[in-house]
């Protein structure tokens, strides 16, 4: 067996594997790796380190996970380890699909995690789903825009604004780095005060053409008005561009999150995942 790191050069023969998680391959903070064997890939495994670059102990979630063959689990889960402690990582998280990779729960707590089934942190709806919210028919005021209407500079720098203010916690670790072009520019969009962005709800769309949800903050006296009417905004065009089964991902990483789907989607549950963490 030879583990392989996925790299820009070489995902052209990775890429269909991946799917969705292609995208990640080459970004900051990303890594890939897979098994080979015979020319056959065996397993893959991309994760993503957290908090890299501040003085906040750098973590690690496992993102993308693929695997075949539990010996080769345990050779991907081995150089893994390794990357991660070279990178003074403290702690690793995981959830995926628990039908998807409950075979290989063996090989995660060989490898030091502790595992359970549990409930996902990620809901999945559909567009049609929006149409029952009186809030994306309301008229949205000027001052609620598409990101396509601000400068790459203009942009990076209201980024910058929100993690000064506080918007760390489930963000994108490189998304001070990303183009806006990564987003989806009409159903993303932004919060201008004073000439300026102080709040933005970004939407990308993966491989796979599934919206998800990656960026949700405003700061100031109005940042939770301003939070539900791009909300709002956000919720109206994907209605007027997108088909109403076009699937649309939502992580409800912390209190807040979770505070907000419970009450556009109450009842809406995650779907059954094995969840990992190791510290």
């Amino acid at each position: 067996m030879a583990v392989i790191d996925i790299t820009e050069d070489n995902i052209g023969r990775y890429g269909s594997l991946l799917g969705s998680f292609a995208d990640s391959v080459g970004r900051e903070y990303y890594d890939a790796i897979c098994v080979e064997e015979g020319g056959n890939v065996l397993s893959y495994m991309l994760w993503q380190l957290i908090d890299a670059d501040e003085e906040a102990d750098t973590k690690s979630e496992i993102k993308g996970f693929y695997c075949t063959d539990n010996t080769a689990a345990a050779e991907m889960l081995e150089v893994y380890n390794t990357r991660v402690s070279n990178a003074k990582v403290v702690s690793t998280y995981f959830e995926f699909p628990y039908e998807t990779v409950s075979a290989y729960s063996s090989a995660f707590e060989a490898a030091g995690f502790s595992v359970e089934e549990a409930e996902g942190q990620t809901i999945t709806v559909t567009v049609r789903e929006l149409e029952r919210h009186p809030i994306a028919k309301r008229k949205m005021p000027e001052y609620i825009m598409p990101v396509s209407n601000l400068m790459v500079r203009s942009f990076r720098k209201g980024i910058t604004n929100c993690m000064f203010r506080g918007c760390t916690g489930g963000l994108l670790p490189d998304v001070s780095h990303l183009p806006i072009s990564w987003y989806e520019p009409e159903i993303s969009c932004y919060v201008e005060t004073d000439g300026k962005p102080n709040g933005f709800l970004l939407v990308h769309k993966d491989k796979d053409s599934i919206l998800e949800v990656q960026m949700l903050f405003a700061y100031g006296p109005d940042y939770v008005l301003n939070v539900a009417q791009m909300t709002g905004f956000a919720m109206a065009a994907a209605l007027a561009l997108y088909s109403s089964e076009t699937r649309i991902k939502i992580r409800r990483h912390n209190k807040a999150t979770a505070a907000l789907a419970a009450k556009l989607f109450p009842g809406k549950k995650g779907e059954r995942v094995l969840r990992g963490i190791k510290k």
